[in-house]
């Protein structure tokens, strides 16, 4: 493998580990096989000297925006509710959710008896210019040519129905898979898991102490939901039950 060197130290996430990583870009094309299944990817991968990154992805917590249109807004209105949405928003930390995209490394390079999903920074990576998002990640000029992005989106649905106030804290946790190809006409993006759902935390909570909230430390300090390692620890119990699932639907 034709590889260019370059050296990248970074911190990974907020942690004081730091990490140093040297030739990740490669001149090597990622030309899979045809009917190529993800079990000979992951071989041929190993074998090539690919690896896959997993990276976290975290969106801030806060209550849900009204939805607009027809269905579930039409029934809502049938039924007298409405969402409510509160000042302010909680933002969450990605250190403390580095074990949940270790533990899904792990059970990974078990499954398929590799050692290639690792836990990195997209912010070291090469980048490259877009219209819309601005410069993201150059994942197609690095060894990891797949790229998994472990998303977890926390929200409150809160709502009013009448006299009734009802909170619920949800946090949905998903991994979908992008690989990076090569063909005649350049790099290609390939879906091996394009939703990946890894399950979900939830807890609710209804009252009349709900009446009268403006903030979302004021609905947090009601709730007390599980935040930051507590609520890591949570999402890999959820992980861990939905693994199999996930596995199956890799292609």
């Amino acid at each position: 493998m034709k590889t260019n060197t370059l050296v990248l130290i970074f911190i990974l996430f907020t942690s004081t580990i730091v990490v140093a990583q040297e030739g990740i870009l490669t001149s090597s094309p990622n030309i899979p096989a045809k009917k190529e299944s993800f079990a000979a990817k992951i071989e041929r991968y190993q074998n090539e000297g690919f690896k896959a990154a997993v990276v976290i992805s975290i969106s801030p917590l806060a209550t849900a925006r009204p939805s607009s249109g027809s269905g579930p807004t039409m029934m809502n209105e049938a039924l007298e509710s409405k969402d409510i949405v509160l000042e302010g928003e909680t933002r969450m930390d990605k250190s403390d959710f580095i074990r949940l995209a270790e533990a899904y490394a792990a059970k990974m390079n078990e499954t398929y008896s590799t050692d290639i999903f690792v836990v990195v920074d997209p912010g070291a990576m090469p980048t490259r210019s877009t219209r819309v998002a601005g410069d993201v990640p150059d994942w197609g000029q690095t060894l990891y040519k797949l790229v998994v992005s472990y998303s977890i989106a926390p929200q409150y649905q809160f709502e009013k129905s009448g006299d009734k106030y009802t909170a619920k804290y949800l946090v949905n946790q998903a991994a979908p898979i992008i690989e990076y190809t090569n063909d005649k006409k350049g790099i290609k993006m390939k879906y091996p898991v394009r939703m990946g759902s890894l399950g979900f935390y939830t807890i609710s909570h209804e009252g009349e102490d709900l009446a009268g909230l403006t903030t979302l430390d004021e609905l947090n300090a009601i709730v007390n939901p599980p935040l930051g390692t507590d609520l890591a620890t949570k999402l890999i119990e959820a992980m861990n039950e939905k693994m199999p699932d996930y596995l199956k639907k890799i292609k």
